[in-house]
């Protein structure tokens, strides 16, 4: 049911003190406080920009039919989508094609918003556009060869024309600013949105066999969520029930669903893919963004009252015992993932689960990397 790989069995070299460290409770928790109670399977990566340091695989991609997740299962990454769109606009930048502090009705001018708002604003979630969550903004595997992605982003624009706060106020996390995002992206480029994020981010990284993608295939993992939860009484008033499948132990699992806008949570990856990733951005001769670009990218972003907003363009900023790490968590229906960097470690980590990203998910990849980087130990 699990695969577990180390430079030593059982052993790993601690990065910050040079140490060796038995990892063995790390995988009896893994094992016997989540697999099987919290979610169904789980994937856990973490490296430096040379290599894998600690990984592991186990239970299940599928309960019904007794399928293991391997290190090539792949679940939704949700809003860890947004990192692939905020790569993509960088580029632009990059590129003299957009300019971060410009009006988006330069490039977006079919639109009339009730206020101007930049770029920039979108990316750090500050534009005041609506952060309404669009959970059920999702269709069918079975729909989706007949469904117009751009006319229903479309759609979904003209009814939110109007904004919620004065740009640069506040910060409020909104999935709407980064389908704009995914408009600017089509309209600049003048290919769609896929299109470019697979030539121009996906294609140039080092992933061996495993991709980034925006759609089910036969690795994709089912997605569960716990029967007995908070997260299930919502979901249950929420979703239609058409959605859900059927119960399969202590999990109800779901359908094949598409988010309906690719751009701020429509992409599908292994671990291993979303670590690639990651370690992109840690080498200064990577391939989809210039050093300079980076560190502006990872800069975090102020209020118009001067105020720091905690946000960088794109990523979040955390802390772990000293270091900073820019990240971006992903989850919803049937899914929960995230990627972190850590720039002064040079280490990546990524955690993937195909269950519903709950609260408690948002705090299990410090309770790991702690473990295995043996900070403040």
């Amino acid at each position: 049911m699990s695969k577990v790989s180390f430079i030593l069995p059982l052993l790993i070299i601690n990065l910050v003190t040079g140490m060796a460290q038995d990892f063995t409770e790390l995988q009896n928790t893994i094992e016997n406080k989540l697999l099987g109670k919290l979610t169904p399977g789980i994937q856990y990566l973490i490296a430096d920009k040379n290599g894998v340091i600690y990984e592991y695989e186990g239970g299940f991609a599928n309960i019904d039919s007794q399928t293991p997740v391997t290190a090539e299962t792949e679940m939704k990454m949700y809003s860890a989508t947004k990192i692939l769109t905020t790569i993509a606009i960088m580029q632009l930048y990059e590129q003299g094609k957009v300019i971060l502090d410009e009006p988006v009705e330069n490039y977006l001018p079919q639109y009339k918003f009730s206020d101007a708002f930049t770029i920039r604003q979108l990316l750090c979630h500050t534009s005041g556009v609506t952060n309404k969550p669009f959970v059920t903004k999702i269709h069918l595997a079975s729909e989706h060869a007949d469904f117009n992605e751009k006319e229903a982003a479309k759609q979904l624009i003209e009814e939110n024309l109007k904004l919620k706060y004065k740009p640069g106020k506040k910060k409020a996390y909104s999935n709407f600013g980064f389908l704009i995002l995914g408009e600017i992206v089509e309209e600049v480029s003048g290919v769609p949105y896929k299109q470019y994020v697979a030539e121009n981010i996906l294609n140039k990284i080092d992933s061996g066999n495993q991709q980034i993608g925006f759609s089910f295939n036969n690795k994709t993992a089912r997605a569960y969520q716990k029967r007995f939860s908070f997260m299930t009484v919502i979901y249950k008033m929420v979703a239609d029930k058409k959605y859900w499948l059927k119960k399969e132990g202590k999990f109800y699992s779901f359908e094949d669903l598409y988010i309906n806008h690719s751009s701020y949570g429509g992409a599908f990856a292994s671990s291993h893919a979303m670590l690639a990733l990651g370690q992109e951005l840690l080498n200064s001769d990577n391939t989809i963004l210039k050093p300079e670009t980076i560190k502006e990218m990872f800069t975090e972003q102020k209020l118009s009252n001067g105020k720091n907003a905690g946000h960088a363009l794109g990523w979040w900023i955390g802390e772990l015992d000293g270091h900073k790490y820019y990240y971006h968590p992903g989850g919803g229906g049937g899914y929960s993932c995230e990627l972190r960097v850590y720039p002064d470690l040079g280490v990546v980590s990524v955690v993937m689960m195909n269950k519903t990203q709950d609260f408690s998910d948002l705090k299990l990849l410090s309770k790991f990397d702690k473990q295995v980087l043996g900070i403040n130990k």
